[in-house]
């Protein structure tokens, strides 16, 4: 039995608004519909060092964390909130920022410690995944969402 992580991908809007920016993939049956959005599949599961790192969870190497479980943000989309609130909590709710993790990254990645650096580095492939999302959410412009302007929700089942 393990434990799994159940993540949601935020973007602050020019007004400062938070939406979901989890990418949805166009219905092919009818192009002209975008499917309902659904958790992001990081390839997290049950990587224990990375949740160790995001909120101190299974952390059995004491590892240094990002923070404590400090539950769904007030300002969280709906459709987060809603998934929240019905989504199985073994464990606990947070979110961090990606300038949370790029810190994190930066301070641990070359900590004498080989866990701790192991875990600096799944946080970083994190933080590259999200970077990767941000470039799929632009405008007619081509200017795309600001990595520094997100967040990542989650929870543990």
């Amino acid at each position: 039995m393990g434990l799994y992580i159940t993540a949601w991908f935020e973007g602050k809007d020019k007004k400062g608004k938070w939406f979901l920016a989890n990418p949805r993939f166009v219905n092919l049956d009818n192009p002209e519909k975008v499917n309902p959005p659904q958790a992001l599949d990081l390839r997290m599961d049950k990587n224990y060092l990375l949740y160790a790192a995001l909120g101190d969870v299974r952390n059995d190497y004491s590892i240094p964390y990002i923070q404590r479980l400090r539950g769904i943000p007030g300002d969280a989309t709906p459709v987060v909130k809603e998934e929240a609130e019905i989504a199985y909590d073994s464990i606990g709710k947070g979110y961090v920022t990606a300038k949370e993790l790029k810190s994190y990254y930066e301070s641990y990645k070359n900590d004498k410690d080989e866990v701790v650096r192991a875990a600096a580095g799944f946080v970083w492939e994190l933080y590259l995944n999200l970077l990767h999302i941000c470039y799929g959410v632009r405008n007619d412009e081509e200017n795309y969402l600001d990595i520094d302007d997100t967040r990542l929700i989650f929870w543990f089942e």
